[in-house]
């Protein structure tokens, strides 16, 4: 599958599960500030990381942190996750705004204690599906290696200067 149909597969995905395309039940944090937006914060993450399967939790990277992995990385990254992550992972990008939970803001997921690899290659591969969020699973879209590359993008490139 090519970057095209790829970028395509995840606008429509996060269309599909966004509440406007009438999704099933409401999502759990709101952008408005709603009855469960108070979820959004550390709780909800600790929660997410408790809850992380333990097939997942003792997972290493396998791709040498190379310039063209890392390339490689930043061109799925573009095609699958900036719309509605952002292009330098402030989670503005324009898929985000129809969605009942906001993306998150990958720069300071980055910069978190919980970021761990396992952490992140277990969100990408399965989803929001923990915390009731939009975030579509990329398990059958990506590839394993492909999903180190895309965090070893994240790792290289999102760096919170504040956080």
């Amino acid at each position: 599958m090519d970057l095209g149909k790829r970028g395509l597969l995840a606008l429509l995905s996060a269309a599909l599960m966004s509440p406007a395309f009438g999704h099933a039940g409401e999502p759990p944090a709101h952008k408005d500030g709603g009855p469960a937006a108070a979820e959004s914060g550390s709780a909800a993450r600790q929660m997410m990381i408790g809850s992380m399967p333990a097939k997942y939790r003792a997972l290493a990277n396998p791709v040498a942190p190379t310039g063209q992995a890392v390339r490689r990385g930043a061109d799925l990254y573009a095609a699958l996750c900036a719309v509605c992550h952002g292009a330098t992972g402030l989670g503005d990008g324009f898929g985000g705004e129809a969605l009942g939970t906001s993306p998150a803001t990958l720069v300071h997921t980055m910069g978190a204690p919980y970021a761990s690899d396992p952490y992140l290659y277990w969100s990408i591969a399965e989803g929001g599906v923990e915390l009731n969020t939009e975030m579509p699973a990329y398990a059958d879209v990506l590839e394993p290696d492909e999903i180190w590359q895309v965090i070893l993008y994240m790792r290289a490139d999102f760096r919170c200067e504040v956080c």
